[in-house]
């Protein structure tokens, strides 16, 4: 949070357990109140940026946690309500759960099918992504369930050297990974033409110079999936931006040399 490359990030942070966000209470209400209310991280430090100081301040305030066990259920539950229900109202913006635990399911529901769950049906439902960060402690398939589930591929894990350095590292990897995968959709072409929302295609050129890739286009985020990928516009009617699957997404990050373009005037090419 200190970080001034966080500055812009619009960050809430809810602590699990505590208060009825509990193994025994299972509250995902109580889980989906934040501790400190969702707000911008600026580049300047604490006190002139008053969120990074809430922040920390309410992370300093904590102490070891004792009872209240690691109810996952309850917490992604409660993440996973707030997510939706902002994104529901502010559709422009990219909203995505981040899950941090030191441990493994215990107590409330500890089958890891129904908790990574939690997070396709949040996807699914609303295009929220869900990262999930492991510190040592967790079960890294688990974890990996999770993200997987919540479209990232895979989960973080952290702690066995710096952690705090650590949870920075996956906490930018998380940003760069929302950048760099959304697409302004333009209202007209360079000559001053309409654009067609049926006339955009995506294409991609290896950063090794192999063959151009065109990639297919899904109706929305829900029709993403593992083996298909592809693309989607946030409104099918208007749309203002062009997002790929995150599949898709994972496979142009992990070449430096990427170069992907978006095209106009050939009839949109489906996903297969």
């Amino acid at each position: 949070f200190e970080d001034p490359g966080s500055a812009g990030l619009r960050v809430a942070l809810r602590f699990f357990p505590e208060g009825d966000c509990s193994n025994t209470a299972c509250d995902v209400t109580a889980c989906s109140q934040p501790a400190v209310p969702l707000a911008a991280l600026a580049a300047e430090s604490a006190p002139a940026d008053a969120q990074e100081e809430a922040l920390v301040s309410s992370v300093q305030g904590k102490g070891t946690a004792s009872g209240g066990g690691t109810p996952l259920s309850a917490a992604l539950g409660g993440a996973e309500k707030w997510a939706m229900s902002y994104e529901a109202t502010h559709p422009k913006e990219k909203t995505v759960v981040v899950l941090v635990t030191d441990g493994a399911p215990n107590g409330c529901d500890e089958n890891v099918n129904h908790i990574a769950k939690l997070a396709s049906d949040a996807y699914a439902a609303s295009g929220v992504l869900t990262y999930a960060v492991g510190l040592v402690g967790s079960n890294q398939s688990d974890m990996d369930k999770i993200a997987l589930a919540g479209q990232t591929t895979q989960g973080f894990f952290i702690g066995n050297g710096n952690a705090q350095a650590d949870l920075l590292a996956a906490l930018q990897a998380i940003q760069g990974s929302q950048v760099a995968c959304q697409f302004a959709m333009p209202d007209k072409t360079a000559s001053g033409e309409t654009i067609d929302p049926g006339l955009v295609n995506v294409q991609y050129t290896p950063g090794g110079g192999g063959a151009k890739v065109d990639f297919g286009q899904v109706k929305s985020a829900a029709e993403c999936t593992p083996q298909k990928g592809g693309w989607y516009y946030d409104d099918p009617v208007k749309p203002t931006s062009i997002t790929l699957c995150p599949t898709t997404c994972a496979g142009i990050q992990s070449d430096p040399g990427a170069k992907v373009q978006i095209l106009f005037g050939c009839a949109t090419k489906p996903a297969t």
